[in-house]
């Protein structure tokens, strides 16, 4: 037991941070400077070889155009804190690019990512119970935030997709067998679903379309795999129609989308005293929008509350303001508050980041790269503890393991 834990620390001190980033946040910090302080020693013992994953770089420069920022700032203190707040930009990317000369075993953080998961989703259904005893309410106990409590559900929802891909290449390793994987996804894919995240369900159902559709060309000919493609489209329509809620978002979103590009002005002039997601999500992207029109190069770091509350306000939505709402995208975020550079910056490292996931034929990266860029539309994923960590970590222990597998084999 003890050569295992000494062997495989590295990979153990990671399922740490996996388990902490989704059941105790605050503790994440902790586990993640846990993590690096391993690094720094076996630096020192030259046990790692550096070599930097460009990609991942791009997070860098991403923190550059945050710490630029700060010039024109209106808070000097928020701005800073910001900075802080994102630094794993800057330490995960150079710290974490290098290869393992003893190896890595990437398997032990798949388990570790797949069992912080589980945890998560048990977790809520012990504290969703003497919730549904006393008000008999499954959706209020059992779905969204009720049943993740500690991230958004978006975020979590993120993790649960992860953690479905890395079931697939455990069972691909024939290290799970067939009836554990298949219990274990089935948990993940109810977990996504009643976390009720609509940018979480539809990443699922483009993921698992696009899989589906994969297996079917390796094996039927074309015209088959047409005829897969109506029935898939058939059965997902169906889905939505007939899952109660999701047909009731589905049909609010095409309402309030209707409304809104028949009128803006209508509809911010109808605007309801306790909106649906989909109508906050409609006119925040609006008043960023407009906001970044009058300032392409960005409002400073830290600044979007000010310049978006101030719109909400002079739009007459002071209720809604008062939330300070940050834009519910990440790139028309990451564009109001850091300018058009920082925007340019963010587009290239997903591209970058995919086309090294295909370049490595390592799908775990192309999907983690694909699922940042879709939630990115809909949520401000690189605002939160959660995002900033998750994302650029994961990229990062799977750049470990490719250079570590390339070393061994070399």
């Amino acid at each position: 037991m003890k050569q295992f834990v000494v062997r495989y620390a590295l990979e153990l001190l990671l399922c740490l941070v996996f388990i902490c980033l989704f059941n105790v946040p605050k503790f994440a910090p902790v586990s993640l400077a846990l993590t690096i302080v391993w690094i720094l020693v076996a630096a020192i013992r030259k046990q790692l070889v550096f070599k930097p994953n460009y990609p991942a770089a791009g997070f860098v420069l991403l923190y550059g155009a945050y710490a630029l920022g700060i010039v024109w700032t209106k808070d000097a203190e928020l701005s800073r804190f910001y900075l802080e707040n994102k630094l794993s930009f800057v330490i995960i990317p150079i710290l974490f690019g290098f290869s393992k000369k003893s190896g890595f075993n990437f398997s032990i953080v798949l388990k570790g990512l797949i069992l912080s998961i589980l945890l998560a989703f048990f977790w809520g259904i012990a504290k969703g119970i003497p919730c549904y005893l006393h008000y008999q309410s499954f959706p209020w106990c059992f779905m969204k935030s009720h049943l993740s409590s500690t991230i958004h559900p978006t975020y979590m929802a993120a993790g649960a997709q992860m953690a479905i891909v890395s079931v697939f290449l455990l069972l691909k390793k024939k290290e799970l067998n067939k009836k554990m994987a298949m219990s274990i996804i089935t948990l993940l894919v109810v977990y996504t679903f009643l976390l009720m995240s609509l940018s979480g369900v539809l990443f699922f159902l483009l993921l698992s379309a696009t899989y589906i559709l994969f297996k079917i060309a390796q094996r039927k000919s074309r015209r088959f795999v047409v005829s897969m493609v109506i029935v898939l489209l058939a059965f997902f329509s169906g889905l939505f129609l007939f899952t109660p809620f999701l047909k009731k978002d589905i049909y609010e979103a095409e309402q309030n989308i209707q409304l809104f590009f028949s009128s803006q002005e209508e509809f911010v002039h109808h605007f309801p005293e306790t909106p649906s997601s989909s109508q906050v999500r409609l006119v925040l992207w609006l008043a960023s929008i407009e906001e970044i029109q009058e300032h392409p190069l960005g409002v400073g770091t830290g600044n979007v509350d000010y310049y978006l509350g101030g719109n909400l306000k002079e739009k007459g939505l002071n209720e809604l303001a008062t939330h300070n709402y940050n834009p519910h995208n990440q790139f028309l975020h990451t564009w109001l508050e850091i300018g058009v550079a920082g925007f340019f910056i963010l587009i290239s490292i997903l591209v970058a980041g995919i086309r090294w996931g295909i370049k490595k034929k390592n799908i775990m990266a192309v999907i983690l790269l694909a699922n940042l860029t879709f939630n990115c539309l809909f949520e401000s994923m690189l605002q939160q503890q959660s995002g900033i960590i998750f994302y650029p970590l994961l990229l990062m222990i799977i750049h470990i393991y490719v250079e570590s597998e390339k070393k061994a084999h070399d």
